[in-house]
């Protein structure tokens, strides 16, 4: 399988990236990458739940999502999603913290 140049990935992908990285032993580089294709098992999907809350809030990422589409893409799109709604207390690289200081 030939990386035929693919698309640069956003701060949050490549977050997820790295947290994947740690958890499947092995560089992540492609978007498209599958949670499950990589070998993510349901005690990995936990760990790797675990340390997305830790990174960008709690319920940035809900488990359902991960089940429904496992690409590292997807999963990026969702967890900005939720940050953008502003449920979440995001860390991933935009240290823009516009939110209200108390």
């Amino acid at each position: 399988m030939s990386s035929t140049e693919t698309r640069s990935m956003t701060a949050t992908e490549r977050t997820i990236a790295d947290i994947w990285s740690g958890l499947f032993g092995t560089g992540i580089t492609d978007p498209d990458a599958d949670f499950f294709a990589l070998g993510g098992t349901s005690l990995t999907a936990v760990k790797f739940l675990a340390r997305v809350e830790d990174r960008f809030g709690e319920d940035a990422l809900l488990p359902e999502t991960l089940y429904e589409d496992a690409r590292l893409g997807a999963l990026a799109a969702a967890i900005d999603s939720a940050v953008a709604a502003g449920g979440t207390e995001a860390t991933a690289g935009d240290g823009d913290g516009a939110a209200d200081a108390g």
